[in-house]
């Protein structure tokens, strides 16, 4: 299953769920259920004005649990590259200015 970012209040409200059946939400999780709501991980309940006042896992919410239980973030992979590509190139420009010097 593909790995979503998501934050770390996201990721709180997640755990919480996967160990309760249903769970009460705070002022401070408003929009971290909003968001997995919108992403399908979570079913919300909402009172009038459109607040979630609690939430349960869906199936999705459950299998993406299943299959990422620490919840990682997935890498991103183009930025790696190039990080690990100037670290090579600093390397490889210091070796040449020591050969240089010793040479």
């Amino acid at each position: 299953m593909k790995r979503i970012r998501l934050s770390d209040r996201e990721k709180h409200v997640l755990r919480t769920l996967a160990v309760s059946d249903f769970g009460h939400l705070s002022d401070f999780d408003l929009s971290a259920v909003c968001r997995l709501y919108d992403l399908g991980l979570v079913r919300a309940v909402f009172e009038e004005g459109h607040t979630p006042v609690g939430a349960i896992l869906t199936p999705y919410g459950m299998s993406y649990i299943q299959d990422n239980p620490y919840l990682r973030n997935p890498v991103n992979w183009i930025v790696v590259c190039v990080v690990v590509g100037l670290l090579t190139l600093a390397v490889s420009l210091a070796a040449l200015f020591i050969a240089c010097l010793h040479g």
